[in-house]
């Protein structure tokens, strides 16, 4: 199943049922359209941004109007969603631990503008619906007795 922000497929959103990630390939069209950034997410944390993607975009739009912020949201594991008014996008980031234990942004990510988040958002509800159980699943922090303190998912390593 493929999801395309615009007619250039230069960002897309594809989905392995296989392996149950969803794929976010962004393609430049100054190299004849190849592929230059991919970056696999879990289907899980695919659900987390969707489930926050009204305010996702209700926050990218204050930086859009200038207001100076900068956000990080873990999704789980070391993947995070990454927005600051010094860089008009959003990105899908992964973080590894340094030697004190706390998150930093690797080398692994990639971003998406304001308005291929808002074309997306377009077609996300019927991407979604066309995933097997999608609706059904549920985020490690939402279930009861949840505690992030031992959550592999919550807790990287």
């Amino acid at each position: 199943m493929i999801l395309s922000t615009s007619d250039d497929g230069e960002v897309m959103v594809v989905y392995t049922p296989r392996s149950r990630v969803v794929t976010v390939i962004r393609n430049d069209p100054q190299k004849g359209g190849m592929n230059t950034k991919r970056m696999g997410i879990k289907l899980i944390r695919w659900k987390v941004f969707t489930n926050n993607l009204d305010r996702i975009l209700s926050q990218m739009e204050e930086i859009m109007e200038g207001k100076a912020m900068d956000i990080e949201q873990h999704m789980g594991g070391g993947v995070y969603i990454t927005m600051s008014s010094t860089y008009p996008f959003m990105q899908f980031r992964e973080y590894y631990k340094d030697d004190e234990g706390n998150p930093k942004p690797g080398r692994k990510g990639i971003k998406i503008t304001f308005d291929e988040l808002a074309e997306m958002k377009c077609h996300i509800k019927i991407f979604n619906e066309g995933i097997t159980g999608f609706d059904e699943m549920v985020p490690c922090y939402q279930v009861d007795g949840h505690d992030e303190k031992v959550c592999r998912e919550c807790n990287f390593k």
